[in-house]
């Protein structure tokens, strides 16, 4: 039903249908037919939105609901709705890219080790993958989906570039770029892997050091908020009850 409908209404062509196919990718969502469930979703919740508003107005037009209260319910209903689907891709996109980022340079480094014992990129990238499941299980399926496109596509730089198109980070197309002139030129990938690994720990030192310098300005709330109304209350209070007892016995 869901792909009878889309199909009718064409809503899974065109640039959207391009946007949308990348965004449920980068999710890490594989059903084949995920990108006609994400359009009938976004084509049936507005109009279901607005059904369920009518519906709540009817009901309750006893009480004197306002015109335009009634038109900004359904208007606000239908356009939650409709946003929905994509905020929910986006929350989860974000959680799998930030989960792989930091498990990125580990596999960098565990594809070092494997080069330098003497396996060849293929066979290195699988025994990472397999490795890497337990830590990342989204970064390990990628790589096993490398591994195999590296041994059924006819051009290798092709499975990279798929790579690239699933996981969209700046680390993963400076891997996918430098693995795929390593196989055109025929250059040895252990040096540019070796390269690439400290280039991970330096970004990682880097964020790391940035989080820390954010420290003192995310202490200032809860310093604010905390610390301060007790510390005045310390530094003040005393001298407020003396001025109140004074005020008091001078009225007495």
């Amino acid at each position: 039903m869901a792909a009878v409908t889309a199909e009718r209404v064409s809503v899974v062509k065109g640039d959207e249908a391009e946007t949308s196919a990348a965004l449920l990718k980068s999710a890490g969502i594989r059903s084949r037919d995920a990108h006609l469930i994400y359009a009938f979703l976004k084509l049936v919740l507005p109009v279901a939105a607005v059904i369920l508003s009518v519906l709540w107005l009817s009901l309750n037009s006893e009480e004197g609901v306002k015109p335009l209260t009634a038109i900004v319910v359904v208007c606000a209903t239908a356009l939650v709705l409709s946003r929905a689907p994509d905020a929910v891709l986006s929350h989860k996109r974000k959680r799998r890219l930030d989960k792989v980022r930091r498990n990125f340079p580990d596999m960098l480094e565990l594809l070092v080790i494997t080069s330098e014992a003497g396996l060849a990129p293929v066979p290195a990238l699988g025994r990472v993958a397999r490795e890497l499941y337990a830590a990342c299980p989204d970064l390990a399926i990628e790589i096993q989906q490398l591994v195999v496109e590296l041994g059924v596509l006819p051009e290798r730089e092709q499975a990279w570039r798929n790579l690239e198109e699933r996981l969209p980070l700046p680390e993963v197309s400076v891997f996918a770029n430098a693995m795929a002139q390593a196989g055109r030129y025929g250059t040895p990938f252990r040096g540019a892997l070796r390269s690439l690994m400290l280039d991970a720990r330096a970004q990682r030192l880097l964020r790391l050091e940035e989080q820390a310098g954010r420290l003192p300005a995310l202490m200032t709330v809860p310093l604010i908020l905390f610390i301060m109304p007790a510390l005045f209350i310390v530094l003040i209070g005393p001298a407020a009850l003396s001025i109140l007892d004074n005020l008091m016995k001078g009225g007495a």
